[in-house]
């Protein structure tokens, strides 16, 4: 796959042939060579090829599933039905492919495989903005950061900002608690959302939320405007150390083992805070983080 992805197609077209010779034994090998087949023919823009490559990675994804159910390795299923959204949308399936890429995208996040899950997102994406033709924000994609941008905002749509009962308060820490969730539920979006910035139609719609919100709280423009920048980034950086579905303040966790043996001649005031350090649920902290933070903000505008 190197010579696929970052040498020479015609090197990489020698080495499927090769691997024929050792994968007759191996169905998950002849699997994942089919793969690299269909990624060949769809680098090279062969499109009976890729039509060809696309039905013979489906044909070998049913018949391991007859002859071994549950055989499988179940990442690389998520892999080869990722893989069969490009035949399909080259042979206009393009229901099929909306099937399979979203069997393989949820797969890929249950089994929190987060550069797997990112594939799938990342067709998805491209997917839909290339059927909404170029009024949309996303025509062009220069980089891998502008492409993760584009996946996390996507993403995003799923934050609810139109909370109508309760205190502006209730709404903005239903808002923040909407936004780690969704971030939460996927570890490839939580990852990426922790190193780019979303930049699209819903992040805007969130800052829009944010800023009415805060308006709503009585914090001028210059204060608010900053203060959904750290609001963002604290959801954010709670979401991304939940992001592989453990809990990093759990007693028995690498954390909690480490306070716990930290020496006391060394470490006094970790020992001594030991049982505090590790008291309260992940829903006690986020409240009380979000808590510190937007007191924080009321405090900085009141001052100004």
């Amino acid at each position: 796959m190197d010579e696929l992805t970052h040498g020479s197609v015609g090197t990489a077209q020698k080495y499927p042939a090769l691997a024929e010779r050792a994968t007759d034994s191996l169905p998950s090998a002849r699997l994942l060579l089919g793969i690299v087949r269909l990624m060949l023919a769809r680098r090279l823009g062969n499109l009976s090829a890729i039509t060809q490559r696309g039905r013979q990675l489906q044909e070998m994804i049913e018949a391991e599933d007859a002859a071994r159910p549950g055989g499988l390795a179940e990442d690389l299923r998520a892999f080869a039905l990722i893989s069969l959204d490009s035949a399909e949308h080259w042979t206009a399936s393009f229901a099929e492919a909306r099937r399979h890429l979203e069997l393989g995208r949820a797969l890929a996040q249950r089994l929190r495989r987060p550069y797997l899950e990112f594939s799938g997102l990342a067709c998805q994406a491209a997917n839909e903005f290339f059927l909404s033709g170029p009024a949309s924000l996303y025509a062009y994609v220069n980089d891998m950061s502008e492409l993760q941008a584009l996946v996390v905002d996507r993403a995003l749509a799923a934050v609810e900002v139109d909370q109508t009962a309760g205190s502006w308060r209730d709404r903005l820490d239903g808002l923040l608690r909407s936004y780690t969730e969704v971030l939460v539920s996927s570890p490839a979006v939580a990852m990426m959302a922790f190193q780019t910035t979303a930049v699209g139609p819903n992040a805007l719609r969130i800052a829009e939320a944010l800023l009415r919100l805060l308006d709503e709280a009585g914090v001028d423009q210059a204060n608010a405007a900053w203060a959904i920048d750290m609001l963002t980034m604290l959801v954010t950086a709670i979401a991304a150390e939940h992001a592989h579905g453990s809990d990093p303040g759990a007693p028995d966790g690498p954390v909690g083992q480490a306070i716990n043996r930290a020496p006391q001649d060394e470490y006094p005031r970790i020992h001594a805070a030991r049982t505090d350090l590790m008291s309260g649920t992940s829903e006690e902290r986020f409240a009380w983080s979000v808590d510190v933070v937007v007191r924080g903000i009321l405090s900085r505008a009141a001052a100004r």
